[in-house]
């Protein structure tokens, strides 16, 4: 019946401090953590990041929400303040949002045990440190960080849930395609706060290598072909000869330029970077030619 259930949610609440843990002054707290990755939005080298869509859940038992219903309770969001939520953050962000369309993405479970399932989607977009000395034939990994802002590993215990700790629903990218993905499990220590557990949700991604070859690979080597037709042209043919060399010289360092503006300034050489300068020596070298000859 409607209103014994509701009596039974209405009495969760009545001596219920949410400002104090699960076991406080006890053990620590067991968070299980899993994510579900919808989509992948980017994966943008200038600036270093990446950007991902998941629904983020946590769960964990708080005695003090036991209940007689022999279901469990599926709240909303517009509960979650009632509830003591654990103070879970990314370290690595740099931007996140929550859904709220049509309605706040958030979905509490309550089990007669005292189970605590609390389900959010957001989106996240977070640093990754990338080494791009064999770009565009790279492969970039990264992380998501996951620990508590406040609570130790004296309060709380975060692990990954066994065998669903990350689910990757779809990973398809225009420029990259995902070859790995794993969570991991370490202790990390920030200095004059404490040890805090730490959860890492690996992502090792692969770049494409079609756009790089139709936009910079052919490209280019059509420019040196180009620029090598000027040995067949009589050397008496100056407005020819010159026209054509400096026209493939000043092409292929446009082409340069517009490069160094789609990726970070790094203080090492990539491997693109080999395959331009070589080239511009070809090309530029058909200029030296017809001085030298």
């Amino acid at each position: 019946n409607t209103s014994i259930i509701s009596n039974a949610i209405d009495g969760l609440f009545v001596g219920y401090d949410n400002r104090l843990r699960p076991y406080f002054g006890g053990p620590p707290l067991n968070i299980s953590v899993y994510m579900s990755v919808v989509s992948f939005s980017t994966v943008y080298e200038k600036d270093m990041e990446f950007s991902l869509d998941v629904f983020f859940k946590q769960a964990w038992r708080d005695p003090r929400l036991r209940h007689s219903a022999k279901m469990p309770f599926i709240l909303p969001g517009s509960q979650k303040e009632k509830f003591w939520i654990p103070d879970t953050f990314f370290l690595n962000v740099k931007t996140a949002r929550f859904h709220q369309v049509p309605a706040a993405n958030t979905r509490i479970v309550v089990t007669p045990d005292g189970d605590i399932e609390l389900s959010e989607r957001l989106t996240v977009s977070a640093s990754c440190r990338m080494d791009l000395r064999m770009y565009p034939l790279d492969q970039q990994t990264c992380v998501l960080e996951i620990l508590s802002y406040s609570f130790d590993i004296n309060d709380i215990d975060y692990r990954w849930k066994a065998k669903e700790d990350l689910i990757i629903l779809d990973g398809e990218m225009n420029e990259f395609e995902l070859k790995d993905s794993r969570g991991e499990r370490k202790q990390k220590s920030r200095s004059c706060t404490g040890t805090y557990t730490h959860l890492v949700a690996k992502f090792v991604f692969r770049r494409r290598l079609a756009y790089s070859f139709i936009q910079i690979y052919s490209p280019t080597f059509l420019i040196v072909v180009l620029s090598w037709l000027s040995f067949w042209i009589s050397k008496d043919a100056v407005p020819a000869r010159v026209a054509l060399g400096i026209t493939t010289v000043l092409t292929i360092v446009t082409l340069m330029g517009s490069l160094r503006n789609s990726v970070p300034k790094v203080s090492y050489i990539k491997a693109i970077d080999l395959y331009l300068i070589v080239s511009f020596i070809f090309v530029f070298g058909t200029l030296l030619e017809y001085i030298a000859v």
